[in-house]
């Protein structure tokens, strides 16, 4: 295993991630949950990933909420995703919108 930089991402005013509806991602992303957890054969299936993905979703609305400094409600939802899998704090996004929370 060897590090090797193959991306970078320069954070500035205009990237598009800062004008996302938030809400409308969360509404969507939620729905798509509630969904895919109503169908027997998709949760069979993914059983053993499931709370990992809900717990993925939940930092990137945490995420997209701290880039809009809505830090309580960002620190609702890291909550969250501890709730749903505890590895989720050994994520980058977990860890870098915990920075975000911490650090405005």
């Amino acid at each position: 295993h060897h590090n090797i930089i193959t991306s970078s991402v320069i954070d500035h005013e205009d990237r598009s991630i800062r004008d996302y509806n938030v809400d409308k991602i969360i509404t969507r992303d939620l729905l798509l949950v509630e969904y895919l957890m109503a169908d027997k054969i998709f949760k069979k299936y993914y059983k053993r990933h499931l709370s990992m993905f809900v717990a993925s979703k939940y930092t990137f609305f945490s995420l997209l909420l701290t880039l809009q400094k809505k830090r309580l409600k960002a620190a609702q939802y890291l909550l969250k995703s501890i709730t749903c899998n505890l590895r989720v704090v050994f994520t980058r996004r977990f860890l870098a919108s915990m920075k975000h929370i911490v650090l405005p």
